[in-house]
């Protein structure tokens, strides 16, 4: 049986041990973090998210209340970001109020362990990198979907990342996007609504439907959509009560906007040739922008 003096004593150390603690913590917080000394890595991050419970994808200015904010307080909390500012971000597209994403991707600079260079990674300056690469060489990536999934939200999650070049942009390099429309079927005439749809296909100057941002080269907006696919699904057991019959309407688009555009303008300049002309021409109807 332990003696009372010896209780006393481990209490007295507990308490030590438990104040020495607290000092840590406070001495971490006050010692700010130097991204300087770390290499940065461009990498492409692919999300999945059940949107019913925010207001859209992108941060809007009359609400904290969006996937892309919780995204960044992730980001900023496990410092792979210094700020939203310097971390090259563009995001492949944006999603409205309850709309769910199973495959967004946005490109953003993180931190990196990378000293040895690679794949989109940006070594540090003034950094003598010739010391740290047999250790670097060795060392694996961060763990970049463990790290923001620890700290997300249980609805938005990271699904794979992977490092790309440097002026890779989910935005202005994306091929397609595809989307998929859920309705009740209830009385809908389906057969007029797929009928409808299929008015989309092909290439079509959207500009007179949308904000363009001439500030940032998009003075024009065609949306070119490639295929329409409609189809009747039932949810539910075999009971005729339970049964839930939804039309799906599903859309594989191409936007070209104003930087997409530009680049094929460079293209035609520089190649004065009709045989130029025409493989431009070429690039453009089947949207592979070089």
């Amino acid at each position: 049986i332990m003696s009372d003096a010896l209780i006393q004593r481990i209490k007295e150390l507990e308490a030590e041990l438990e104040k020495l603690r607290s000092q840590l913590k406070e001495s971490r917080k006050d010692r700010p973090f130097d991204f300087s000394v770390h290499p940065r890595r461009h990498v492409a991050l692919r999300l999945a998210y059940l949107g019913w419970a925010y207001q859209g994808f992108a941060v809007q200015e009359n609400t904290d209340n969006t996937v892309e904010a919780r995204l960044f307080e992730a980001l900023l909390k496990t410092r792979l970001i210094q700020d939203r500012q310097s971390s090259n971000y563009h995001r492949c597209g944006r999603t409205d109020k309850g709309v769910s994403a199973f495959s967004q991707v946005i490109t953003i600079d993180l931190r990196s362990t990378q000293f040895c260079g690679g794949l989109g990674v940006t070594l540090p300056e003034n950094v003598d990198v010739c010391t740290k690469a047999a250790a670097a060489a060795a060392a694996s990536e961060l763990p970049y979907v463990k790290m923001l999934n620890r700290v997300l939200p249980q609805d938005i999650r990271v699904l794979d990342w992977a490092p790309v070049a440097e002026g890779f942009s989910a935005r202005f390099d994306c091929q397609y996007r595809t989307y998929r429309y859920y309705f009740p079927r209830g009385s809908l005439d389906v057969g007029l609504m797929a009928e409808a749809s299929k008015r989309y296909e092909g290439t079509h100057d959207f500009r007179n439907l949308c904000k363009m941002d001439v500030g940032n080269g998009l003075a024009f907006l065609y949306h070119q959509c490639h295929r329409t696919y409609s189809t009747s699904q039932k949810f539910g057991h075999t009971h005729p009560v339970s049964v839930f019959v939804v039309w799906i309407s599903q859309w594989k688009v191409k936007v070209y906007c104003g930087k997409n555009m530009k680049r094929l303008n460079t293209i035609q300049s520089e190649n004065k040739t009709a045989a130029a002309d025409k493989a431009s021409g070429s690039l453009y109807l089947r949207g592979e922008a070089p």
